[in-house]
Order: structure tokens, then C-alpha cells, then sequence
């Protein structure tokens, strides 16, 4: 399907607790759709060092109506951004930088919501480092989200969900049983902390995958977005 790039956006952060600098996105619609249609909502969250112009393109293709909102990472990192400090970060606190990330991406779906037409609640992916983040959006932010489609994606265990949230989205993981970079072990236990507060989690593997989406992950990812995102 031809696919629709709408614009880069710029959008403040001022309603937030503290002050934060400009996020800005890509947007595209796809299926088709107008670009002032009510439709369902996507944010896809980029990995390490990859840009949302970049990463919007896996979209370009879904056999849906849907507007797709890519943010861009908060700091440079090589030619694209980073989301949250990295684990050799000598004086940086990964943990807040993720959580602090996490609530970005909740503030946006909520910003998104008010300024586009739009069909129930958003859904959330990404790959990587957006999908960590993807998990813990879903783990801090329930009310904020339909539903989490994380792509190769964990959590540390001190950002496992800690109680049951009624009607809590439903996670719908993908991840590779060869990924060396996050290995699946990872997204398992990541998986069970979920089922362990009695919120909705199920792990699709895909053999011999390593760090990366390949055409079955992403056949999955369009199966898993068409069930979990909301029908006009």
C-alpha cells in the first residue's frame, strides 16, 4: 500500500512536570487513509542509534489504516539517537533515564490523542531500545495504551511491573532465539514478571533470528498490530 509522509512535528513537552526539550516525529498514514482521517494510533519507537525516518519505513507496507507516529530519541548517538543512558555510562543513571524516556512516550500518546483523530487508545512498538521501552510504557503507563508490541526488547528487573492493573494492555512480544545483542532470556523473564501480577503477556521466538527484523518477524508484527490495535 502507498504510504502517505505527512510532515515532521514538533512537539512541546511543557505540560510535563519539568522542562523538556522539543521531541519531534515523523508521521505517515498508511492503507490508504487520509491524513485528517480518525484513525487507530501507532507510535514506533526507534533502537539505539537509528532515527524515526528510518524506522517508520518497516510501516510503510501495513495492510491497515493507521496513523504511525515515530519519535526521535532524546540525545545524538552516531548518525541516529539514543533513548537512555547505555550500561557503561560512568555517572549516568540508566534506570531514571529509562523511566524518564517512558514517560515521554506516555506524554505523547496523551498530546497525540488531543491533536489527531483518533480511534481508542494508541498501541506502542519498537525495536531495541524502543522495544525495552515498548515493555515499560506498558509496565508504568497502563491507562495510556491498548495495547505493546515489543521487538527484541527486555527489562531490567527493577522495572518489572509490580501489581495487577485492571484492564492492563496486553503485551504481544517478538524476539529472536539467536539475538546476541538482548538475548531472548531476557524477554522470557521479562514476560513472566508481566503474567506474575496477573497482566496479559504471551512471547512469540523465532528460530535462528539474531538482532534485527527479518520478513517473518515482520509478517508477525502486522499480525500482532492488526489484532491489538482498535477497529474504527
Amino acid at each position: 500500500m502507498r504510504t502517505l509522509l505527512l510532515c515532521l512535528l514538533a512537539l512541546p513537552w511543557a505540560a510535563m512536570a519539568h522542562q523538556d526539550p522539543l521531541l519531534d516525529s515523523v508521521e505517515i498514514v498508511t492503507g490508504g487513509a487520509a491524513k485528517d482521517a480518525r484513525l487507530p494510533l501507532l507510535i514506533a519507537v526507534h533502537g539505539l542509534g537509528d532515527r524515526p525516518e528510518a524506522f517508520v519505513r518497516l510501516f510503510e507496507d501495513l495492510p491497515l489504516q493507521v496513523r504511525v507516529v515515530a519519535p526521535r530519541g532524546k540525545r545524538p548517538y552516531g548518525r541516529g539517537h539514543t533513548w537512555f543512558a547505555l550500561a557503561q555510562d560512568e555517572g549516568q543513571d540508566r534506570i531514571a533515564d529509562m523511566r524518564d524516556s517512558a514517560r515521554r512516550l506516555a506524554h505523547l500518546a496523551e498530546t497525540l490523542r488531543q491533536r489527531r483523530p483518533t480511534v481508542g487508545k494508541p498501541v506502542i512498538t519498537g525495536f531495541s531500545q524502543g522495544g525495552m521501552l515498548s515493555f515499560l510504557a506498558c509496565a508504568e503507563h497502563p491507562e495510556r495504551f491498548a495495547a505493546c508490541v515489543p521487538i527484541a526488547g527486555l527489562l531490567p528487573r527493577e522495572l518489572y511491573p509490580k501489581a495487577a492493573h485492571a484492564g492492563a494492555p496486553p503485551v504481544i512480544a517478538l524476539h529472536g532465539d539467536a539475538d546476541d545483542r538482548l538475548p531472548v532470556a531476557g524477554a522470557r523473564a521479562t514476560v513472566e514478571a508481566f503474567r506474575a501480577v496477573k497482566r496479559p503477556a504471551d512471547l512469540t521466538e523465532f528460530p535462528k533470528v539474531r538482532h534485527r527484523i527479518p520478513g517473518p518477524v515482520r509478517s508477525a508484527l502486522f499480525d500482532a498490530l492488526a489484532r491489538a490495535l482498535p477497529t474504527p
